[in-house]
């Protein structure tokens, strides 16, 4: 039977952007192991990983635990991950490798290079762009240019990665419009909604939410920041997502005290719900691929205030969907949340245009590019 290896760094990724993948490739006939850290650096609870496992066994997918790093610089992780790899590598043959991730995207290449094994790598974002420091650019855009020499098929999936991609010398370079997502998710009924909010404790008119890694590059401190200066009107702030800054952004809450207003939910699986209870999506980061949240925000009809970075920019047309913000403006953004959060034509208009917009980045048609992909490489 034909055999494919999906690595990533931490496992929550590819329950994010892969279980497509799995199935397409399962569809065409591959048997499909995974390979990612299950237990440190996650983004998703320890639970939730319990139950992703699950559902690979329960797809007889093949599970292989390695302890990869997230640190790019941990260069005894890295040598310890290179060698599981090498092991499963000589234990199984595999006709290719799709492989995501800084950290694992590297070691995998650099194993599957010495196995004379095809790989394909998705780019969710490099980590050198414009605007990013510099030390980004010394570290990890040499390490990508030379090991794009390895590289069967490239995938990027935001224009600026794409057009610098084209400098380097993957066999193949593709663009896809990110990991794709549902368009057609349950909607809540009207009762639905109130009891979701009243689950929640919601009781105002304007509801903002936010998803991503309580990071830095996450950045949601800015926006706290911001609603300091209008935190007179009538809103409540959602912020969906597990990280290491939760302390600093609840001493932030504190200070400017917004406690009764900004709510930090953790992990959660109902965010289409969440989206759907919302009536602005703000989206600060410093660093950005194709951002799926925002996708799922535009899809449920969300005005988007967010960072004008590469990915987000592909996305939200200034003016038409939304707003575009420098990541560390929380004066402009206070002004733009305000000129939002006061007008219900402003909010109608934009969401409507992001929920038109978005059709294009449909999990259909990324779906059926990702296909044609598989076919090129097996065929190759």
């Amino acid at each position: 039977m034909k055999r494919v290896l999906i690595t990533a760094t931490v496992a929550s990724m590819i329950d994010f952007f892969n279980m497509d993948n799995i199935k397409i490739l399962q569809k065409m006939g591959y048997r499909v192991d995974v390979a990612a850290n299950f237990k440190k650096g996650n983004l998703t609870s320890s639970k939730r990983l319990e139950e992703f496992k699950k559902e690979l066994q329960a797809l007889d997918v093949g599970i292989f635990d390695i302890d990869f790093s997230r640190k790019a610089l941990d260069l005894k992780k890295h040598v310890q991950a290179i060698k599981s790899l090498r092991g499963i590598f000589k234990n199984n043959k595999y006709d290719f490798i799709h492989t995501q991730t800084p950290v694992a995207g590297a070691l995998t290449r650099i194993v599957a290079k010495s196995f004379n094994i095809k790989t394909l790598y998705v780019a969710h974002g490099f980590h050198f762009f414009k605007g990013s420091p510099k030390k980004y650019w010394i570290l990890f855009y040499p390490i990508e240019k030379i090991l794009s020499y390895t590289t069967h098929t490239l995938i990027t999936i935001n224009d600026e990665d794409y057009k610098r991609a084209k400098k380097f010398n993957a066999k193949n370079l593709e663009y896809i419009p990110g990991v794709g997502i549902d368009v057609n998710f349950p909607i809540l009924s009207d009762k639905e909604k109130e009891e979701k909010k009243e689950s929640l404790n919601l009781s105002g008119q304007n509801v903002l939410i936010s998803v991503g890694e309580l990071s830095d590059r996450k950045n949601h401190k800015v926006v706290i920041s911001a609603l300091s200066n209008i935190k007179e009107l009538d809103f409540q702030y959602l912020i969906v997502g597990l990280g290491d800054r939760k302390n600093d952004l609840e001493d932030l809450i504190q200070q400017y005290d917004l406690q009764g207003k900004v709510k930090l939910l953790g992990y959660r699986k109902d965010i289409m719900e969440l989206l759907q209870i919302s009536n602005i999506f703000v989206f600060p980061s410093h660093q950005e691929g194709l951002p799926k949240a925002l996708m799922e925000a535009m899809a449920s009809g969300l005005p988007s205030i967010v960072s004008n970075i590469r990915g987000n920019s592909d996305l939200i047309i200034e003016g038409k969907g939304g707003y575009l913000f420098d990541p560390d403006d929380f004066d402009t953004l206070s002004e733009e949340l305000q000129r939002v959060i006061g007008s219900p034509k402003l909010k109608e208009e934009f969401g409507e245009f992001n929920k038109n917009r978005i059709k294009d980045f449909s999990k259909e048609k990324v779906n059926s590019r990702m296909k044609e992909i598989y076919t090129s490489l097996n065929n190759s």
